[in-house]
């Protein structure tokens, strides 16, 4: 008798510790405990990384010397301030780069950005020989170009003579926030939301521009047609979880 008590005792102990681990409602009525995991968030509180945008086009022949702009500081439509000719794209007005909206939109994680520091990449190529012309890259202080001598004549510009059958030359220029306002760059990267940081879907108050210019060597219009590409690579931060949708989703 002894041992079938201890028989029937071990067996209940067993399945009282299964009711500490089951969830809903057993038929005798008996109310089980629910344990749920803590939730952890995967994404840090400030990420900081490199995104890209890059366009293609072509100045078609008879063209007259332009000046083109595209945002330094902004993620949201870089492009939309500045008309750029003959761009395959199908809009040039909506492009964002590569990945911004997986961060910081509608549906991404984060809710700020700024950017501490950017370069414009061009590559330029005349189709004819005859064609001899010089482009430049620079950041406009204070003032938007129009005028093709002005912008080549900006402090800091950089510049050289491309050539149909040359070796394609790259032309870069980097410039970073802080220097174009005049402030420290801690000032920028300590600043909650304000002049030079945005929200998502929104461009910063303090926004500035690259120009791209060229010419051709008489200041006439281009003989041929002369393709180009453009890159913008942007030093960018992130922050201001959107935990409310992590949690939803």
């Amino acid at each position: 008798m002894n041992n079938n008590k201890q028989i029937i005792s071990s067996s209940q102990n067993r399945n009282s510790k299964k009711k500490k681990f089951q969830s809903g409602r057993f038929a005798s009525g008996e109310q089980m405990v629910i344990y749920r995991p803590k939730f952890i968030c995967p994404f840090s509180p400030r990420y900081r990384t490199k995104l890209r945008v890059a366009i293609q086009g072509n100045i078609v022949a008879a063209s007259l010397p332009g000046v083109y702009t595209v945002s330094g500081n902004s993620l949201y439509l870089p492009f939309s301030g500045g008309v750029w000719p003959g761009v395959v794209i199908a809009s040039i007005a909506t492009l964002q780069p590569a990945g911004y909206s997986n961060l910081c939109a509608n549906l991404g994680p984060y809710r700020n950005y700024r950017v501490y520091r950017s370069t414009l990449t061009v590559r330029c190529v005349p189709s004819l020989a005859t064609d001899i012309v010089t482009i430049a890259v620079g950041v406009p202080t204070g003032v938007v170009f129009t005028s093709v001598s002005d912008a080549l004549a900006e402090r800091g510009t950089q510049s050289t003579i491309v050539q149909s059958g040359a070796q394609v030359k790259t032309l870069s220029k980097t410039q970073t926030t802080a220097n174009v306002f005049g402030i420290t760059p801690s000032t920028v990267e300590n600043e909650v939301v304000g002049l030079y940081s945005a929200v998502y879907n929104a461009q910063p108050t303090q926004s500035w521009l690259f120009n791209f210019a060229w010419t051709t060597s008489n200041g006439g219009t281009l003989g041929g047609n002369m393709s180009y590409e453009a890159e913008v690579v942007f030093d960018a931060e992130f922050w201001g979880l959107q935990t409310g949708s992590l949690l939803d989703n």
